[in-house]
C-alpha cells in the first residue's frame, strides 16, 4: 500500500508572504521620511527668518515665533497695539506662510511704555533742533511774503475796475493776500519736506469749511447776497422800493443789510439775504408813474361827457403829464351807479405823486358837483313789519333829501390849487442816514 506525504513548500508559502508584506511596509516609512525631515526644516528656517526680521524691528524684539506646517504663531509681549498689528502685518507677508495666529499681547507695564515714549521724544526733539534753520528760514519767508502782500494790495491798479463798488474791490484785495500767503505757505512746506502734510491740511480745512457752512448759513448767504446786490444793484439811493412788507426810500446798502426809511419816517433794516429773494418793487426806477381813482355817476347820465369832463380836468392838474394824457374808462356797472376809472401820469422826480393824486380826486368832485353831475349813494328799501301779526306795512319811499350845497366863497376864500410840487419831509433823514456809515450803492454803478 502506498501513503503519500505532505509536501514541504506549502508550509513555508504563508512564511514568504508574510516576509514580503513586512518588507514593503518597512520601504513605504523610509520613503515618508525624508519628507516629514524637509517640512520640520522648512518651518524651522522661516520662523528663523521671521525672527530676525523681528528682530530689526524696535519693540519686536521680545516677539516669539512658531512655524508648524506654514502656520505662524506669535506670542509674548509687546508695549502697543500699533506694534502689534505691525508684528502681523510683517510674518504674513513673508513667503510660504500661510496664516498667521496671534497670541500677543499689550503690555501695561509703566517701566516699558516710558522707555520707548522717552525715545520717540527725544528722536523728535533732535529733529526739531536739526530743524532749526530751516524753521527760522520759513518764518522769514513768510513775514516777507506778508509785507509783499499788503504792499501789493494796495496797489491803484488792484481792483481798478471795480472804483464804483468798493466792497468788491476790497474783496478782491482781500483774495491777492490770500493767495500770495497761501503760495508763501506751500513753499515754506515743500523746504521743510513736509508737503505730505497738505493733503491733511486741506482734508481738514476741506471738513472745517463744512462744517462752519452749515453752521454760519445765514451769515455766508447774507454775506453772498450782499456781494450780488451791491455787483447788480437793483435800487439806487432815494429810490421808492416795495420790499416784502416794507415800503420806503433806499438810503443805503451795507454788507449785512438794505436800510429803508418808511413815509412815517420810522428806520427799516432788511438782511440782504431776504432782499436779493424777495419780490421787489422799485415806483422810481421809471420816473412816469401812473396814478387812479375811482368815481361813481348816475345811471341815467351819458357817459362820454362826463367821462371828457374828467380828462380835462385832470389833464389841467399842475404835475399830470400831457403825453401820455389822462383817461377815463367804464370799470362797472353797479346797483346805482356807473364806477369810473380815471388816470393820469406823474413825473416823481418834479411833483409829488400822492399829491397830485389827491388834487385830482378833489377837482373832479368839485368839477361833478358844478356841473350837475349826481354821485348817488348806495340805495337800499327797508321793509318796515306792522306790530300787528301777520300785517305788513307799505315800504317807506320816502327819500331824504339830498344836503343842500354849500353857498359859494367869496373871492379871497376860494380854495386854491393845492401844490403838488415833490416836497420830501423824510429828505433830512436820508441824508443823515446816508453819511452815518458804509454805503455800498453808487448812483454811477451798473443797474440792474
Amino acid at each position: 500500500m502506498h501513503t503519500r506525504t505532505p509536501n514541504n513548500s506549502r508550509r513555508w508559502w504563508p512564511l514568504a508572504c508574510l516576509l514580503v508584506l513586512v518588507a514593503q511596509l518597512g520601504f513605504a516609512q523610509v520613503q515618508e521620511a525624508p519628507g516629514a525631515n524637509t517640512t520640520s526644516e522648512q518651518d524651522t528656517a522661516l520662523a528663523d527668518r521671521i525672527s530676525q526680521a523681528y528682530d530689526h524691528v524696535d519693540g519686536l524684539e521680545p516677539v516669539r515665533v512658531e512655524v508648524d506646517s506654514g502656520i505662524v504663531t506669535l506670542s509674548g509681549e509687546v508695549v502697543s497695539e500699533e506694534l502689534r498689528e505691525r508684528a502681523i502685518d510683517l510674518g504674513s507677508r513673508f513667503e510660504g506662510v500661510l496664516d498667521v495666529q496671534d497670541n500677543l499681547a499689550v503690555s501695561t507695564s509703566l517701566g516699558d511704555r516710558i522707555g520707548p515714549a522717552m525715545a520717540r521724544f527725544e528722536e523728535r526733539t533732535m529733529r526739531v533742533v536739526y530743524s532749526l534753520p530751516l524753521l527760522i528760514v520759513g518764518l522769514v519767508i513768510l513775514w516777507l511774503a506778508w509785507v509783499f502782500a499788503r504792499w501789493l494790495s494796495t496797489r491803484e491798479w488792484i481792483g481798478r475796475r471795480l472804483r464804483q463798488n468798493p466792497f468788491m474791490a476790497d474783496i478782491v484785495r482781500q483774495l491777492v493776500r490770500a493767495v500770495v500767503m497761501v503760495g508763501a505757505m506751500l513753499f515754506v512746506l515743500d523746504l521743510l519736506e513736509l508737503t505730505a502734510l497738505v493733503g491733511a491740511v486741506l482734508g481738514a480745512a476741506g471738513v472745517a469749511t463744512l462744517a462752519i457752512g452749515f453752521a454760519f448759513r445765514d451769515l455766508i448767504e447774507n454775506y453772498i447776497a450782499s456781494v450780488l446786490l451791491s455787483v447788480r444793484q437793483p435800487f439806487e439811493p432815494n429810490d421808492l422800493v416795495h420790499i416784502g412788507d416794507h415800503l420806503g426810500k433806499v438810503t443805503r446798502l451795507t454788507s449785512r443789510a438794505t436800510v429803508l426809511i418808511t413815509p412815517e419816517g420810522n428806520h427799516v433794516r432788511i438782511p440782504n439775504a431776504t432782499v436779493f429773494k424777495a419780490e421787489m418793487v422799485n415806483y422810481s426806477r421809471n420816473p412816469q408813474r401812473r396814478f387812479q381813482f375811482d368815481v361813481g355817476v348816475d345811471v341815467e347820465l351819458e357817459l362820454l361827457p362826463v367821462q371828457s369832463l374828467a380828462e380835462r380836468i385832470v389833464g389841467g392838474i399842475d404835475g399830470v403829464l400831457d403825453d401820455p394824457a389822462p383817461f377815463c374808462l367804464v370799470m362797472e356797472l353797479g346797483d346805482s351807479s356807473v364806477i369810473l376809472r380815471v388816470f393820469g401820469w406823474v413825473d416823481q422826480r418834479e411833483y409829488d405823486f400822492g399829491r397830485v393824486r389827491s388834487e385830482a380826486i378833489r377837482q373832479v368832485k368839485e368839477a361833478f358837483d358844478e356841473a350837475d353831475i349826481v354821485m348817488p349813494e348806495p340805495i337800499y328799501n327797508i321793509k318796515m313789519l306792522s306790530p300787528k301779526a301777520g300785517a305788513e306795512s307799505t315800504p317807506n319811499d320816502t327819500v331824504a333829501p339830498r344836503p343842500v350845497r354849500p353857498t359859494q366863497l367869496a373871492a379871497s376864500e376860494q380854495p386854491k390849487g393845492a401844490d403838488t410840487r415833490s416836497q420830501d419831509e423824510i429828505a433830512p433823514a436820508l441824508e443823515r442816514e446816508a453819511a452815518d456809515g458804509q454805503n455800498l450803492l453808487d448812483e454811477a454803478a451798473e443797474k440792474e
